[in-house]
């Protein structure tokens, strides 16, 4: 494999990585609040650097949502007072 291939590849796995965790909140969020996942924007993410426990700021149907995932549980979204994003 050229070093230009390799290049791309991994440039490509990297954007695919980045894309995958947009999903899964999205699909999170939809199943949270009633709505389809292409409904769902992602407005703004707050690392997981406290066990693991992901937040994220998501809009849909003019509504804006404050969302956590804790491991091992559901997690959930609930109204937000303010968004991030």
């Amino acid at each position: 494999m050229t070093l230009h291939r390799t290049i791309v590849l991994l440039m490509a796995v990297s954007l695919g990585a980045g894309c995958g965790s947009s999903a899964w909140q999205r699909d999170s969020t939809a199943r949270s609040v009633g709505c389809t996942p292409n409904e769902v924007k992602i407005t703004s993410k707050d690392s997981g650097t406290f066990d693991n426990i992901q937040s994220w700021y998501a809009s849909c149907r003019g509504k804006q949502y404050r969302c956590v995932y804790v491991p091992g549980d559901k997690g959930g979204c609930y109204p937000a007072t303010s968004s991030a994003g």
